[in-house]
């Protein structure tokens, strides 16, 4: 019977070492992330995200969502400049950094944003 009991408690012990070490796994894996919460107001129109702007990407968008609400987590190096657009607006460019969370609501053909960062 006790004997039982102690490779129940081994098999307990590595069972709960090995969670811990997947969950320091995902944590360091979100670690280079920027954080954007869209809030589009308008139907059918995207919201375009771009990381990196040059004449090979310049009309490509890095990420786009057509949803009314939706998260987009970004990697980013520890600072970076991201732009912002909609259909109606002209590229926005707004400087991140690792750990940001943007606001972005675009209501009545106008793109509003906000950051918890202190860089803008």
């Amino acid at each position: 019977m006790k004997i039982s009991y102690i490779i129940f408690f081994f098999i307990l012990l590595f069972t709960s070492c090995n969670n811990n070490v997947q969950i320091k796994k995902n944590e360091e894996k979100n670690k280079n992330e920027a954080v954007f919460v869209i809030k589009n107001q308008m139907e059918g129109v995207n919201v375009s995200l771009y990381k990196d702007i040059n004449f090979k990407t310049f009309e490509k968008p890095h990420l786009y969502t057509k949803k009314i609400i939706d998260t987009i987590n970004l990697n980013i190096n520890p600072y970076d400049i991201v732009y912002i657009s909609s259909k109606y607006s002209a590229k926005e460019k707004i400087y991140v950094k690792v750990g940001d969370t943007i606001y972005i609501e675009l209501k009545d053909s106008i793109l509003n944003f906000y950051s918890n960062s202190n860089l803008n």
